[in-house]
């Protein structure tokens, strides 16, 4: 069952910064949609099999409630022909499904490491596979040239974020070659900040000096 929802999870995470990529938002988006919840839904229903068996807090056992209490509301509100938008239901039930999928999967600090390297390392791919698309050079340009400049803005401020915290908090058994290290995570940080510069995605660019701002503050 474990190997099952690893498998499902790393298909997951793959498809999900695969849909962002120029050929798929063109012309199979919505199918890569669909293929995406499939995947995450199978791997809730396996999580909510082994509920009872998690730690979970009262917290999530109250928005659980409440998302219950919601889809209740929608039911009947539905059967008064009211006009629904379904999909605010789906957009409560989705940080909260990952919640509960992440509470179901125990991965060690080694894997955690691996699957973070393997999103940063799809996201720069995807982002220069974007750019090059659509502007054909890696150069800034004074005006915008991506028509989905945000598309892949959040990905970017993500795998920045997780870089940071990997060169502050990488296990100690990884910490032997610190130079290496260091020199990979500044690379990497660099190209995917430059990146986020050609998209010019200001909520890439936003969070990422909110954070610098709480991380100086912090200190």
């Amino acid at each position: 069952m474990r190997k099952i929802k690893k498998a499902l999870l790393y298909a997951g995470l793959i498809l999900v910064i695969l849909q962002k990529a120029p050929i798929i938002l063109e012309y199979n988006y919505e199918l890569f949609r669909t293929v995406i919840y499939l995947v995450f839904g199978i791997l809730l229903i396996l999580s909510l099999l082994k509920l009872k068996s998690l730690n979970v807090s009262s917290f999530i056992r109250k928005c659980l409630l409440l998302l219950f209490c919601q889809l209740i509301v929608f039911l009947f509100l539905q059967l008064l022909k009211f006009r629904l938008n379904w999909f605010d239901l789906v957009e409560v039930a989705i940080p909260l499904s990952i919640m509960i999928i992440g509470l179901s999967l125990n991965f060690s600090e080694k894997e955690v490491v691996r699957m973070s390297v393997m999103f940063i390392f799809l996201t720069l791919l995807v982002s220069a596979w974007q750019i090059y698309y659509y502007q054909g050079d890696f150069l800034i340009h004074q005006y915008y040239t991506i028509p989905i400049k945000d598309s892949m803005g959040p990905f970017l401020v993500i795998s920045l974020g997780i870089i940071f915290y990997l060169f502050l908090f990488m296990p100690k058994r990884e910490n032997d070659k610190k130079i290496k290290r260091l020199a990979m995570f500044l690379l990497t940080f660099i190209i995917g900040f430059y990146f986020a510069l050609i998209i010019r995605s200001r909520s890439a660019l936003l969070a990422m000096e909110n954070r610098d701002t709480n991380y100086i503050s912090y200190f």
